[in-house]
């Protein structure tokens, strides 16, 4: 492959890994990977789990180790072949007992310790190592999407915020360097070897001070005058915030305002600010509980490290279920099965990370649980109705997506005329017809690359895709049981698992919703069986195509 072909293969990855990290991005197109130095953590804490009897059974262990030996053979970050086989091979040396009797006995500690040292010893040069392969002008266009993927989870499973991560990428893209992915993994290298930072911030306390805790403020009007000659400086520095300094002062000008000073030490300001938020909803929740009078802080945050006004909301990620809109569904009296389970979904943002998981799960299981079924027939039912989803997804995001002309015009017009599935089947055949160069934008010929592969071999397309939901689902899953049957509240996973699990849990449930409200309805359940079928018959005689097997 020449150095142009690989420039731009260089710059499809830096394309893909932005679009990953924005959390405006359609659930196809978003982040499903564990970052595999968290994948191995994950093992080693379901497997500690599974030793002292808080996890039942060792489906969860030898599910995950199954998935994460795949994955550490595949990552070229994690270490030389000789060291990845080492450590796939220790992975499955794992017993589900910790001290594990007859001919096959394996002492387990030194074991998981042997495990965490290679861990260790893959970590310290990741990206240095992605680097290398990189420049050695090994990237394909098939290994676009899985390099992205791999190189993100890492970034975020080390402790940059996505906001942080996606505002660097695009710092990074409009320099526009002719090998713009080995300059990114150079610079992450640094960045990953560098210390934390503190970062301080003033909240403004604006429900919950009331007269009788007045004489608090004169311990902090020094805080409260600092805070506003801060404020003052920003505003003068920096027109574009007015607005949202503008509601700072307001606040700070009320009757009796309190200002709370709190300090982090994370890997970027934004890391910081989730770590405030957290810390906001915390004492608010025990507010709630224990005072007659609840407190609430000011979502607007002055950084006083960084010296802006941070809104806390900005950049979190929305859920969309399109089929409430498309259905009219807004004001309907819906069955209480799919009321609840709405309902659990909507909740995620007000809530800490370790209850999100629980309603989050509530609201799969609701719809998805029956008699008899254990937590993973949920969680691979809801899997196998979004990956049959996945297809049709691309093709129409596709269609609004800046296509080179002439093509664009007469693909347009086709279209338009069009109505369900049919609009697909036109991207399809453009695809099919013009190939990837079709569209303009990197990240678009990187998706476009997946659908002809979707194409070319659904079945065993459609089954890898169905696996990375099925790790989404039964990750939420795990984390349920070990916050409400554990009491497991800091788990390696629980991050990324909230980070991923809302929007891919929407995303089923859109597909939900939608059946129930055809002209033929089908029932959840029913829906879940119709997709495992249509996976599959995928490559056979009588399969349906592939952006229609839900009809």
């Amino acid at each position: 492959m020449t150095p142009v072909d690989q420039n731009a293969l260089q710059l499809r990855v830096v394309k893909r890994m932005l679009e990953l990290i924005d959390v405006r991005s359609p659930w196809h197109r978003s982040l499903w990977l564990l970052g595999t130095l968290h994948a191995v953590d994950e093992v080693l804490e379901c497997t500690n789990a599974t030793w002292d009897g808080a996890i039942a059974n060792e489906k969860a262990q030898r599910y995950l180790i199954e998935r994460t030996q795949e994955q550490v053979r595949g990552d070229v970050g994690m270490g030389s072949d000789v060291l990845r086989a080492m450590l796939a091979t220790k992975l499955g040396q794992l017993s589900p007992k910790k001290f594990p009797t007859g001919n096959q006995a394996i002492s387990q500690i030194p074991l998981e310790r042997e495990i965490r040292e290679l861990a260790a010893r893959s970590k310290r040069d990741y990206l240095a190592r992605w680097r290398q392969h990189t420049e050695s002008g090994a990237l394909t266009p098939e290994s676009v999407e899985r390099t992205a993927r791999l190189l993100v989870a890492h970034l975020l499973d080390h402790g940059f915020d996505q906001r942080h991560i996606h505002g660097w990428l695009k710092s990074l893209i409009d320099i526009d360097p002719a090998t713009i992915l080995v300059d990114l993994l150079k610079r992450g290298h640094d960045m990953c070897r560098d210390d934390e930072s503190e970062f301080s911030f003033a909240v403004v306390l604006e429900r919950g001070a009331t007269r009788s805790n007045a004489q608090r403020l004169e311990s902090i009007l020094a805080d409260l005058e600092q805070v506003r000659t801060e404020l003052e400086t920003i505003a003068d520095t920096t027109p574009k915030l007015a607005h949202t300094t503008e509601i700072f002062r307001r606040l700070l000008n009320q009757d009796i305002a309190v200002v709370v000073q709190q300090s982090f030490s994370a890997r970027d300001p934004h890391a910081a600010s989730a770590k405030l938020f957290e810390w906001m909803q915390r004492i608010e929740s025990r507010s709630v509980i224990g005072s007659p009078r609840s407190f609430r802080f000011s979502r607007h945050v002055l950084d006083r490290t960084e010296g802006k006004i941070r809104n806390l909301l900005n950049g979190t990620a929305s859920l969309r279920v399109p089929a409430m809109e498309r259905h009219s569904l807004y004001a309907q009296d819906l069955n209480p099965q799919l009321e609840a389970s709405l309902s659990l979904l909507s909740s995620y943002r007000s809530l800490s990370p370790v209850a999100s998981v629980a309603t989050t799960w509530a609201a799969v299981e609701g719809l998805l649980g029956h008699s008899g079924a254990q937590g993973i027939d949920s969680a691979d039912g809801l899997a196998a109705i979004v990956a049959c989803s996945f297809p049709r997804a691309e093709l129409e995001y596709l269609l609004d997506r800046p296509m080179a002309e002439p093509a664009a015009s007469s693909i347009n017009q086709e279209a338009n005329k069009a109505q369900g599935s049919d609009r697909a089947r036109i991207m399809l055949d453009a695809i099919l017809t013009h190939g990837s160069s079709l569209f303009t934008e990197p990240e678009d010929v990187a998706a476009a690359e997946r659908v002809s592969q979707v194409q070319s071999d659904p079945k065993a397309t459609i089954r890898r895709v169905e696996g990375y939901f099925k790790d989404v689902f039964r990750r939420l899953y795990y984390q349920r049981n070990f916050v409400m049957h554990a009491a497991k509240f800091d788990s390696v996973s629980l991050p990324s698992t909230v980070r991923s699990a809302p929007k891919i849990v929407a995303a089923g449930l859109d597909r939900v919703v939608h059946a129930q409200y055809v002209r033929t309805p089908v029932e959840p359940l029913a829906l879940a069986s119709r997709a495992r079928n249509e996976i599959e018959m995928l490559g056979q005689q009588g399969a349906r195509e592939v952006f229609r097997l839900l009809k």
